[in-house]
């Protein structure tokens, strides 16, 4: 098998779709770490904000992000701009963060132990670029990450 027969990308797996199956909304928490977004010139709201806007046109209930609520569903954005020389590094990424059971502890005895908090969905983005180009590269990188959890949120959902 020669280089170009080789495929480098894969549309997502069935049970990949099957995990966004079912899924009546999500919650939107930014990570707030100094030095996150800042350095690209975003704020938590404004990421927010766009995340928000991306799910209602999937018709992505958002629900409301409440102290106390880890056990819903939640879309964890995670933005880093790192100054390096002349250019930045960043690194985005999207995890969906719910509650689940590890299936090694399947005893009714220990199943409030076996709940954790994992990711079920992931995608990240890491690219380099100039301080002009910084915010609207970063905005871009996100949006393609929210489009392939759009598109994803819909083929598992379709009827």
């Amino acid at each position: 098998m020669g280089i170009s027969e080789l495929q480098l990308t894969q549309p997502p797996t069935q049970s990949r779709k099957n995990v966004l199956g079912n899924l009546n909304g999500v919650s939107v928490w930014v990570d707030e770490q100094p030095g996150g977004a800042e350095p690209a010139g975003l704020t938590t709201a404004e990421i927010r904000s766009f995340v928000e806007v991306m799910l209602r046109i999937a018709r992505v209930a958002v629900l409301e992000n409440i102290e106390g609520a880890e056990a819903q569903p939640r879309l964890h954005v995670k933005l880093n701009a790192v100054k390096v020389v002349d250019l930045y590094s960043v690194y985005i990424s999207l995890d969906l963060m719910e509650w689940v059971r590890a299936l090694r502890m399947p005893t009714e005895k220990m199943v409030g132990d076996s709940v954790i908090d994992a990711a079920t969905w992931q995608a990240s983005a890491n690219f380099v670029v100039n301080r002009r180009e910084l915010r609207d590269a970063s905005k871009a990188e996100l949006g393609k990450l929210m489009a392939k959890f759009m598109n994803e949120y819909v083929a598992a959902n379709e009827s």
